[in-house]
């Protein structure tokens, strides 16, 4: 996945936001990226649109 952690603002580290386009994600609609750990070590909760990851998946 071509996300680059320090370009990602705070909202998308902690899943508040998509993690491509950078909106505001709902709890039900948001498809879950994982925890995953950045380069400093700290936990980033990813989380997108559906419409938003590569090849548009449903």
């Amino acid at each position: 996945m071509p996300l680059t952690e320090p370009a990602l603002s705070d909202e998308q580290r902690r899943g508040a936001a998509c993690a491509y386009c950078g909106l505001p994600v709902s709890t039900g609609s948001a498809v879950d990226l994982g925890v995953r750990h950045d380069t400093d070590g700290v936990r980033i909760f990813l989380r997108a649109h559906q419409g938003c990851l590569p090849g548009g998946a449903r």
